[in-house]
């Protein structure tokens, strides 16, 4: 049994990721007979939970703030690594406010132990990995919130970069600032994160990702990326679009 692939989608809220990543893996396990496992960051795990409701603006409850404590550490021999999460739940146990670097920290610890325990086990067995949001995701929102790309690349180094799990494709699913909060607004059951608020951050995650994609190092964080533009493709193009790039990539070699 060869290895599965590790395919992530990206992009600003609403622009479709969630909706292809379910599209795609519903047509590889029904169409192509290709065992899928749906992943999603922050993770349903107790990191991850107290990550999102950090960035949701709610106090993560004493319960899960002990059950973090209590977590075992994927990253155990990474000790600044470890000593920083410990900060970090000491400030909320206290009600403290997190800063943006603090912020980004979870979401890595949150991502070792995805990578560590879901991930790559599912990997190993020849599962295809169907991913929102991965690293990319990590540099575009840090870096709209004014972190330098050298702190996240320091973390990123520090923690997830020593498991050696990248994904095989990414799709970054472009749209604007506007049409994100236009989709989020329209959409009425849907909670409003720090993230998702104010236009000016959305503009500076659109214009983040695409210094991303400028850079020399882009692709340390993903063997390929593609990208569409969810402005000008209804839903139904965009995947059929992915749906080729699998194909030509992957499918036709099994």
């Amino acid at each position: 049994m060869g290895r599965g692939k590790f395919i992530v989608f990206e992009g600003l809220t609403h622009s479709g990721k969630s909706t292809q990543a379910h599209a795609i893996a519903s047509w590889l396990e029904e169409e192509c007979g290709v065992k899928v496992l749906r992943n999603q960051e922050p993770t349903k795990r107790i990191l991850g939970r107290v990550a999102r409701e950090v960035v949701m603006k709610r106090n993560p409850s004493p319960v899960l703030l002990y059950e973090a404590t209590e977590y075992p550490s994927p990253y155990t021999r990474l000790t600044r690594f470890v000593e920083l999460i410990n900060e970090i739940i000491e400030c909320l146990r206290k009600g403290q406010a997190l800063s943006e670097l603090q912020i980004q920290t979870l979401f890595l610890a949150d991502r070792c132990d995805d990578v560590m325990n879901v991930i790559r086990p599912a990997l190993r067995n020849g599962t295809w990995v169907i991913q929102d949001r991965f690293t990319l995701s990590t540099f575009a929102f840090g870096m709209a919130a004014y972190l330098s790309y050298e702190d996240i690349i320091k973390l990123h180094h520090e923690s997830v970069a020593l498991l050696r799990v990248k994904p095989d494709l990414a799709f970054f699913l472009d749209i604007r600032a506007e049409e994100s909060l236009k989709r989020l607004k329209n959409n009425k059951g849907c909670e409003c994160g720090k993230y998702e608020e104010h236009i000016d951050f959305l503009r500076r995650t659109a214009k983040a990702y695409g210094n991303l994609f400028a850079a020399p190092g882009c692709y340390e964080f993903s063997s390929n990326i593609t990208q569409l533009n969810g402005d000008r493709k209804t839903q139904e193009e965009m995947t059929w679009h992915i749906k080729e790039d699998i194909e030509s990539r992957f499918l036709d070699k099994i």
